[in-house]
């Protein structure tokens, strides 16, 4: 998950590096580069569409998908599973669209460049932070809550403030935050949930966010419309709880085990 993240996001930060520089020498327009941007989708569906199945026999997915998820499940499991989901649900009601800290960022400096510099910094960060994370060790509900959660808190909360020097530093904490979330969360859930479930569990997790981040965003929208930077306020609320229900989850899940041995 944390190279499917990688790999996603950084083509991301590749086409916003060439719509800042194109903007900023003033070679195309603001439609221009959405117009550019239309190229890279017809070739990546084209790629998509020739791809072959090398090993139809092996299944819709192949063996080694198969192979390497293993059975889930005890009470245990489907409880950490359930709280996970919680707390992406709330962390999903304050994951605002990113488009908000980019207008938020060119009308503090007056320049459409600096928005778009300020996306493509938090895509680059987004993309090495879910490398990162994919590959290492450790405990990953603790990292989720303080590395994906709180930072995206204390990011959130940084932007209230309005300024652009603390609004970039905003967009570092977002971008590593949404890194760790983007790896850990699908990583989570596909560990707790039996290999049959697996389809109905990441679905559930993306229902999750999905439905998060429609709410977010009415929300968000609405109060940048009436108090302005003051609406990213209502981001570091949701995430904090977030990262606090899972944190309280792990603690107490940790107690019963040990009471059970």
């Amino acid at each position: 998950y944390g190279l499917l993240h990688a790999v996603d996001v950084g083509g991301g930060l590749a086409s916003v590096t060439v719509a800042v520089v194109l903007v900023t020498l003033n070679l195309v327009s603001l439609r221009g580069v959405f117009a550019l941007a239309a190229l890279p989708l017809a070739a990546s569906s084209l790629l998509l569409a020739l791809a072959r199945d090398r090993h139809p026999q092996e299944g819709h997915l192949g063996e080694g998908v198969r192979t390497a998820s293993r059975p889930k499940g005890g009470h245990n499991a489907r409880r950490v599973r359930a709280t996970v989901l919680g707390a992406t649900a709330l962390y999903g009601v304050s994951s605002f669209a990113f488009g908000f800290p980019v207008l938020a960022i060119a009308a503090s400096t007056g320049s459409v460049g600096a928005g778009l510099g300020a996306y493509a910094a938090y895509l680059g960060l987004s993309a090495a932070t879910g490398y990162v994370v994919g590959v290492r060790e450790g405990r990953p509900l603790s990292l989720l809550a303080l590395g994906g959660y709180g930072l995206t808190a204390l990011g959130s909360l940084l932007l209230v403030d309005g300024e652009s020097v603390v609004a970039f530093v905003a967009v570092a904490l977002l971008g590593v935050g949404a890194g760790v979330v983007e790896t850990l969360e699908p990583t989570i859930i596909a560990e707790l949930s039996p290999r049959a479930q697996h389809g109905r569990s990441l679905g559930t997790l993306a229902a999750a966010r999905s439905l998060g981040l429609f709410v977010a965003d009415v929300v968000v929208g609405d109060g940048y419309t009436r108090h302005g930077t003051a609406a990213f306020a209502y981001g570091a609320v949701l995430a904090l709880l977030a990262a606090t229900v899972l944190g309280v989850a792990q603690v107490l899940t940790r107690r019963t085990a040990a009471a059970s041995q």
